[in-house]
């Protein structure tokens, strides 16, 4: 942008992007808990788990999100709103995004399981898709893998939420306690 002015930063960008998301170890962690208890029982459940789970969930983080965004005074937010001199999004646009990406989550998760309970039917009225037992179970092992993946890993976003919030508390009780230091 040639007219100085800064160009603001996207969701995604502010979330980290791709670079985030591979080092997440909720992301690992996620892929680990799946591999290890799909097979004992979490394939057959995911799709009960996360419809029971995450509308309420949902609803809840959408709640919280409304407050975070009214959280603090007008030179609190001022502090924390702008880009810094690196030009990384700041601690607000960085936080939001991190509670926008939970709230992203769990919806995919939420969606990913009322399609799943369809694909069976979806993939009979495909014409060319192969029609033998043994090529849609493994389909459909796979598909319910990533649903339980996707399910858990929305859940484990609950975790990285809530550190963001906290840090947005720390830091407000910083500027709080530094404002009755200036009396």
């Amino acid at each position: 942008m040639g007219n100085g002015r800064i160009k603001p930063a996207g969701f995604w960008e502010a979330y980290g992007g791709i670079g985030a998301l591979v080092k997440s170890p909720f992301l690992w962690f996620a892929f680990v808990f799946s591999v290890v208890f799909f097979p004992v029982g979490l394939g057959n459940k995911w799709v009960d788990y996360s419809q029971n789970i995450f509308p309420d969930l949902l609803g809840f983080t959408l709640g919280g999100f409304a407050i975070f965004v009214s959280f603090g005074n007008e030179r609190f937010v001022s502090l924390l709103t702008g880009p810094d001199e690196d030009g990384k999004p700041s601690p607000l646009l960085s936080i939001s995004a991190s509670f926008a990406y939970f709230i992203f989550c769990q919806i995919v998760a939420l969606i990913y399981s009322i399609a799943f309970e369809f694909f069976p039917e979806l993939f009979s009225l495909i014409a060319w898709f192969p029609k033998r037992d043994e090529f849609f179970a493994v389909i459909e092992l796979s598909l319910s893998f990533l649903g339980a993946f996707l399910t858990i890993y929305a859940l484990l976003l609950a975790v990285a939420a809530t550190h963001s919030i906290f840090r947005l508390v720390c830091l407000f009780d910083m500027f709080d306690s530094s404002k009755d230091h200036q009396r």
